[in-house]
């Protein structure tokens, strides 16, 4: 089993590359996954101080999608929403973005 990391915090910035070297910032928000090459450093210094957890991630490449308290938002990964609406037998269409996939849960709501 291998780990990745996921952002907690409403946005998280990462710095990117070799410690020496030329480093690219990344902005994430809430859910999203960490890119590889983020320092072992700066990923303990990121979950001390709780802007992002660790995910188990099973030897297949699947991980463990746990659902946030509360109705899907934006806020929430895409693979947050795309089990969601999998889990209640929502068809969420063709939509590709959060937003998109968000809306098409809140209309079935509705319904």
């Amino acid at each position: 089993m291998s780990t990745q990391y996921r952002a907690t915090a409403a946005f998280v910035k990462v710095s990117i590359g070799s410690p020496s070297g030329n480093r690219v910032a990344a902005l994430l928000r809430r859910g999203d996954v960490l890119p590889d090459g983020v320092s072992e450093d700066q990923l303990k210094r990121l979950v001390d101080r709780g802007f992002i957890e660790e995910i188990p991630v099973e030897a297949d490449g699947s991980e463990e999608i746990t659902l946030p308290e509360g109705d899907p938002s934006e806020e929430w990964s895409g693979k947050q929403l795309d089990k969601f609406a999998a889990d209640l037998g929502i068809d969420i269409g063709g939509a590709r973005t959060k937003a998109d996939k968000a809306a098409a849960i809140a209309a079935a709501a509705q319904k």
